[in-house]
């Protein structure tokens, strides 16, 4: 997660740093007119003069957009006006980082830095180059020489923050981003960003008591209440959680994340008219319509009512056709309610719209086998296993559609296919030794039970809740108790 992260932050945090200050000042529309006498001076060979500040404006817009062609161009054109301008080598390094010629723009900055050996910009520069080098201890060194001589010190923290979070040391990162909070407790990134490091160095309660803290010195901060929603939640706090979500929406009663986050609190512990409610309130100003009846739908489909369920997932899709999800809800509603040739028309729609989901082949595998087409199903379910090659209770799934079907021998050979992939998966084993004693062949079952209970003794109720058959077979259950008081 952290390395995806930082290939992000240089495309947006370094842009953010170097851009957004020298766009300050100027509206839209006039960097618009510049951009466009610019583009008709190199299209049309109009003559029209750019003072170095408009010619950074000019080259900052076309490596906002990636457009760096074109920003090569107005490099050139502002260095030939003005050859000793160090902000515009600034640029010219900054416009090699974006063109993933990094040796170039580090050889660049050594230049410039031997021009002017304390500008915090060059720091900067080479940090997030080094960022996106992936040498995060060389860009905390960059970072750390800005501290001293640079006035936006919530920057410089915020960036070393986010390298020691690249580098796994999340207790580092969660020093300096309090650091930043000290500077600007309405930094809510930070916020977030500070409870996911406590999340991802497994410190939730610690989590919990920074942001009480906090929220005692900042009570009206909705992320700090939202943050402490959600570790009360990792906690298993459901009620206190609750409490918290409840405090960020009274700040912000157009904060919805805490709606979203409270609604799934509410329906896991089974208050779905209450989750219900909740999103009935966000459809006043949740944009997404699709998406919260989407929700309702769901909610209604956990609380087995398939009717009302489908009542709003027709809502959903009458605002988005192309809701792949809604018309998977709707498929697995119809198939609750036993129209199986309507679930299968659904489902198809669902499957034609996101093709590389491996859910809604499963969904699809499941509901061909209830209409008696195993090769269908089997197909369906060999597609899920291309999308999802990791997950060997695919194989399980498909196997049991033929052993259901007392067809143990087809049954047998997904099993040992599943078994070549995953050699060392002891659930597969055990239901191998299952599909022997269901078909008869008790030495065999008995020679892969003991092989499974091998592996893994722990996975032997499973096996016996498999079948009743098996599970009724005092045999088999002698055999287990034998040999787990054997290896006690």
């Amino acid at each position: 997660m952290a390395q995806t992260h930082f290939v992000c932050y240089f495309c947006c945090k370094l842009r953010r740093k170097f851009m957004d200050d020298k766009f300050e000042g100027y509206n839209e529309e006039q960097i618009n007119n510049m951009v466009s006498r610019f583009e008709e001076m190199i299209g049309q060979g109009k003559n029209h003069f750019f003072d170095m500040d408009e010619f950074e404006v000019i080259i900052d817009f076309y490596l906002e957009t990636n457009n760096l062609k074109n920003a090569d161009i107005a490099l050139k054109r502002a260095i030939q006006q003005y050859p000793k301008a160090v902000s515009l080598l600034l640029k010219k390094a900054q416009y090699f980082a974006f063109s993933n010629k990094t040796e170039k723009a580090l050889d660049l900055l050594s230049e410039i830095e031997s021009l002017e050996p304390f500008n915090t910009d060059i720091f900067f520069t080479r940090g997030a180059i080094y960022s996106q080098m992936q040498k995060y201890e060389k860009a905390i060194e960059e970072y750390n020489k800005a501290i001293s001589n640079n006035e936006d010190l919530e920057e410089v923290y915020s960036n070393i923050a986010f390298e020691y979070e690249n580098l796994g040391n999340y207790s580092k990162a969660i020093d300096y981003l309090k650091k930043v909070l000290e500077i600007n407790p309405e930094n809510e990134s930070s916020i977030y960003e500070l409870a996911l490091n406590y999340e991802y160095d497994g410190r939730i309660g610690e989590s919990v008591v920074y942001l009480q803290n906090f929220i005692n010195e900042t009570p009206f901060s909705r992320a700090a209440w939202f943050n402490l929603g959600v570790a009360y939640a990792q906690l298993g706090e459901t009620e206190k959680s609750i409490d918290a979500y409840d405090y960020a929406i009274v700040i912000d009663p157009n904060y919805i994340n805490a709606y979203y986050n409270k609604a799934q609190l509410l329906t896991i512990s089974g208050r779905f008219d209450k989750a219900i409610e909740l999103f009935h309130e966000l459809l006043e100003f949740d944009q997404n319509q699709e998406v919260v009846y989407y929700h309702i739908a769901e909610t209604y489909e956990k609380a087995e009512d398939f009717e009302s369920a489908l009542t709003y997932y027709l809502k959903s899709i009458s605002y988005d056709q192309e809701f792949a999800d809604s018309w998977s809800g709707m498929a697995v509603c119809y198939q609750e309610l036993g129209k199986l040739n309507q679930a299968k028309d659904a489902m198809s729609k669902a499957i034609a719209l996101s093709q590389d989901n491996a859910d809604f082949y499963l969904v699809m595998a499941d509901i061909e086998w209830k209409l008696g087409s195993l090769v269908h199903s089997e197909l369906n379910y060999r597609k899920a296993i291309v999308l999802n090659p990791e997950n060997s209770d695919i194989w399980l799934d498909m196997s049991d559609i033929y052993a259901e079907a007392e067809d143990f021998e087809t049954a047998l050979q997904v099993i040992e296919e599943a078994i070549n992939l995953f050699p060392a998966n002891d659930l597969l084993i055990y239901r191998k030794a299952a599909y022997y004693f269901l078909e008869g062949d008790r030495k065999l079952g008995f020679h892969f039970l003991q092989m499974a209970m091998i592996l893994n003794p722990l996975s032997t109720l499973e096996f016996l809740e498999y079948d009743d058959r098996i599970a009724d077979d005092l045999e088999i259950n002698q055999l287990i108790l034998d040999f787990l008081h054997t290896n006690d």
